[in-house]
């Protein structure tokens, strides 16, 4: 079954988002830099793991995203397999809706479909369930 994609006014809402939050990141980061503090000196700990002992489905997310910067992918989707996940969909889509602005309209664009949306989903409850069936076992050492 194939998803018909969302309306074009909700991709070019999409992609305006997504150059505002790369903007205010990069923005954010430079700031950081030049003031000599880390952006992860802010992040206080998780407060759902710190009181059951357990990842909440968001946890793992900051160190994938440092690792992901630091270009290992890999890493970055042991820590959390949404953060590459959602990079990758979203730099297609960002390229190419850039590209296609530029060619006013010559070139098509990467559209976004509901299943992106359905499977970043799936993959957070996955990673939440993987890793707390592994930490009750025993097994995973973060």
């Amino acid at each position: 079954m194939i998803m018909t994609p969302f309306a074009h006014k909700y991709q070019k809402i999409f992609y305006i988002l997504s150059l505002a939050v790369i903007l205010l990141s990069a923005a954010v980061c430079l700031v950081c830099y030049f003031l000599g503090v880390s952006p992860t000196d802010f992040i206080r700990p998780c407060i759902f793991n710190q009181l059951t002992g357990y990842y909440c489905p968001g946890c793992g997310g900051t160190r994938a995203v440092i690792s992901l910067l630091h270009l290992n992918i890999i890493q970055s989707f042991i820590y959390h397999p949404f953060v590459p996940y959602v990079a990758i969909i979203a730099a297609i889509f960002i390229v190419s809706y850039t590209v296609s602005l530029i060619s006013k309209g010559k070139i098509g664009y990467f559209k976004l479909r509901p299943i992106y949306f359905y499977i970043s989903i799936a993959l957070i409850m996955i990673n939440f369930v993987v890793k707390n069936i592994l930490i009750y076992n025993g097994i995973w050492v973060a």
